[in-house]
């Protein structure tokens, strides 16, 4: 069976749980850019707590167009701050520094269009978890798929819904912060592969 799924900055632990049970995913571009969702933003974990990265976008979080259309703003350098963060959060991480040079190397280029920074970032993480999905795109906007063989999970994940450890059976692994703030489901995958290496995938397939 196919997953469709919107378009994410970073998919959560919990959406990738999903992902790693399809080998066919397609990605909806047609649908309609979501303020406050984690198509501009994703979460991860810092000493003082958890906190959202989110990309700021030309006409605004409101501005209504399809998620292909949907363009990146430029007017703060967001890249520079979401880098500091997370090399912040994660430089103590046992898995960081193997990584750090290509992620570093993608946050200091510019994407014009959300979807292809995304889908760089998505690729960057597969790669790092050994996964290599079929990856398709939707060629129009159908709000039902119903009957179709295809699981959707597109608004399944949002970052009002916080995740709790029941849910989808999430994988529960050492988290940098965990002595301090316990564990927190649902963060950014990038928290899992930081702190999990190579042993990512193995416990998001478990």
């Amino acid at each position: 069976m196919s997953l469709i799924i919107d378009s994410q900055y970073f998919y959560g632990v919990d959406a990738y749980k999903i992902l790693c049970q399809h080998s066919h995913v397609i990605i909806d571009i047609y649908e309609n850019f979501q303020k406050m969702s984690f198509r501009n933003r994703c979460r991860i974990a810092t000493a003082s707590g958890e906190i959202d990265l989110s990309i700021p976008m030309v006409g605004g979080r409101n501005a209504a167009r399809p998620m292909k259309e949907s363009r990146i703003a430029y007017r703060e350098d967001w890249q520079k701050k979401h880098w500091g963060t997370i090399v912040s959060a994660y430089n103590r991480s046992p898995w960081f520094e193997y990584s750090r040079p290509e992620l570093e190397s993608i946050y200091q280029k510019k994407e014009e269009f959300l979807l292809d920074w995304n889908m760089r970032l998505f690729d960057f993480t597969n790669r790092l978890l050994g996964i290599k999905p079929d990856i398709k795109f939707t060629k129009s906007y159908l709000s039902d798929y119903g009957g179709a063989g295809i699981s959707d999970f597109r608004g399944r994940f949002r970052p009002s819904k916080k995740p709790s450890q029941g849910d989808l059976e999430l994988p529960k692994y050492h988290q940098v912060f965990e002595e301090r703030l316990g564990f927190l489901p649902g963060l950014s995958v990038i928290d899992l592969l930081f702190c999990e290496g190579p042993g990512a995938a193995g416990i998001l397939i478990k």
